[in-house]
């Protein structure tokens, strides 16, 4: 699935959801469902080819997981730490379909974050709000002497690396 395309696939391990069926229901009701084998683990599989077609059936199902707490919910293959600040990913993503050019409301998102205390700079070059390429450069800086994360790690910490908004980013830069 690509994320150029606005693609995003959900999975969580079968065995986690059998005693809810209102969460199975919400898998099937996806464009692509799927029970195959997943890290080892029967997993329930639900791909959306178009989010923006589907972004409300996709947060529906997202907060139907964050309901259970204890199911371990995965995007693209990647186990989602926080739950939470990816329903609000998917929200700010949602807020910019409704610009003529998304981008422009991510820049403006970032640029309100950099207006605060947690960020001053304007200039951040990935413009997005979850993401600040100045401020994990300060987290990494010599005092703590640890490396600077990459900007694909930043994202996937961020929960927003699915994100068709972000600019392409890949593994260590």
């Amino acid at each position: 699935m690509s994320r150029a395309q606005g693609a995003l696939r959900l999975s969580v391990p079968a065995g986690e959801i059998e005693a809810m069926p209102s969460v199975y229901d919400l898998f099937r009701t996806a464009p692509r469902f799927a029970i195959d084998v997943e890290e080892d683990e029967s997993a329930c599989i639900a791909e959306y080819p178009q989010l923006r077609e589907s972004i409300e059936a996709v947060a529906r199902l997202i907060r139907a997981i964050m309901s259970a707490r204890t199911v371990h919910l995965r995007v693209n293959g990647r186990l989602v730490e926080d739950q939470e600040t990816l329903l609000r990913a998917l929200r700010c993503y949602q807020e910019s379909l409704g610009w003529s050019i998304p981008a422009l409301h991510c820049a403006r998102q970032a640029r309100c974050v950099g207006e605060t205390e947690v960020c001053r700079d304007r200039g951040c070059p990935l413009r997005c709000p979850f993401v600040c390429d100045v401020c994990a450069r300060r987290a990494g800086g010599p005092a703590t002497r640890e490396p600077i994360p990459s900007v694909a790690d930043r994202a996937a910490r961020a929960e927003v690396e699915w994100c068709p908004n972000l600019p392409r980013v890949t593994a260590g830069t």
